[in-house]
């Protein structure tokens, strides 16, 4: 981070749903492959693999010991971290598929439709060991939010708590959790942020923000919520018909702390091209085109804006001239360096 020096190199297979691999504390890489997950030691050796029926949407710690694994045909389990044997019986979310090809359902996992069953990562409380997942079981007519437990003891298992419908559909946006792990909020198929309790599921508030987004809202220290952007780099499928200019995405808080879901300020001048990442003093950056006004989103430049959480007004701005094509990430590290990554594979880091 501090010179940006590439440390190793690992030609890996590309296909599927993208997410990001899980870094443990001692720099051991837990990625996301077709049809299962590699850990990758800090030196980039292969420790082991991982398989699992279809592609991984969900790789996360629960523990020092234990990863929990979720696939886009909603198969879920739990591996160990040190050997990658499995610590639980698998779970079917979505109930049985019988098809053996890893690939089925993917080119609806974009847009969350019903032909990919679990399109995107789940909100994950760790302390509890509990998840909080879309799914959309195969010939079903809703897709459902459900809730799952690792139960760890003599014979660990994962056990399903609650599963809630989501009528009318959903995006393939996954669920973000409150940082007192009490809510949980998910976009439905219209871009509505909604927020269901995690004791039971019930439904607390829906609010509209005006648009579609293809990524999830950045949680403020307050509760906050900060909506995400739209990106050109999620491939909405066979059948998508929109161009490079993925629509308007302007930022829009929402008041989450209170329990209200009301909308607290908006900027529609600011049109993001990614997630937008939140500081722990109560900021949030955006990536925005270096040209606001551009209809062009393939365009050169983008622009970072520091938020300010309270009222939306911009603190500072940072150019990035260099910097063309889709966004596919945008991050603040707890020493506050900020990075940015396209999809063409550039990498920026500011202070």
């Amino acid at each position: 981070m501090d010179d940006g020096r590439k440390n190793w190199c690992m030609r890996m297979p590309t296909d599927g749903p993208r997410i990001t691999a899980t870094v443990d504390g001692r720099g051991t890489l837990f990625a996301p492959m077709y049809g299962g997950v590699s850990s990758v030691a800090a030196e980039g050796e292969n420790r082991w693999f991982a398989p699992i029926r279809g592609i991984p949407t969900t790789v996360t710690l629960l523990d020092e010991r234990h990863l929990l694994l979720i696939s886009h045909q909603g198969a879920a389990r739990v591996v160990n971290t040190h050997t990658g044997l499995d610590s639980s019986p698998e779970m079917r979310l979505a109930g049985e598929i019988t098809t053996s090809d890893h690939g089925y359902g993917l080119p609806w996992c974009g847009i969350g439709e019903s032909g990919c069953p679990v399109p995107g990562p789940a909100a994950v409380d760790t302390d509890s060991a509990t998840a909080y997942v879309t799914v959309w079981t195969p010939g079903a007519d809703d897709p459902e939010l459900v809730a799952v437990r690792f139960v760890d003891g003599e014979y660990p298992t994962l056990e399903e708590l609650w599963r809630v419908p989501l009528p009318g559909g959903r995006l393939g946006v996954p669920p973000v959790l409150s940082d007192d792990g009490a809510t949980v909020y998910v976009h439905d198929a219209d871009g509505d942020l909604r927020a269901f309790a995690t004791a039971d599921g019930s439904g607390t508030w829906s609010t509209p923000i005006g648009y579609r987004p293809d990524l999830p809202p950045a949680l403020l220290p307050d509760g906050t919520l900060v909506t995400g952007g739209r990106t050109t780099t999620v491939w909405k499928g066979p059948d998508d018909d929109h161009d490079d200019d993925a629509g308007p995405a302007p930022v829009v808080a929402l008041a989450g702390g209170d329990g209200s879901g009301r909308e607290l300020w908006r900027r529609d001048d600011l049109q993001q091209l990614t997630n937008p990442a939140a500081t722990a003093d109560g900021r949030v950056v955006v990536a925005v085109r270096a040209a606001d006004s551009s209809d062009d989103d393939s365009g050169p430049g983008i622009a970072l804006h520091l938020l300010d959480g309270a009222d939306g007004h911009t603190i500072h701005r940072i150019e990035v001239p260099a910097a063309t094509g889709p966004v596919s990430g945008l991050s603040i590290d707890d020493d506050g360096h900020i990075a940015l990554t396209t999809g063409l594979g550039a990498v920026y880091v500011y202070e």
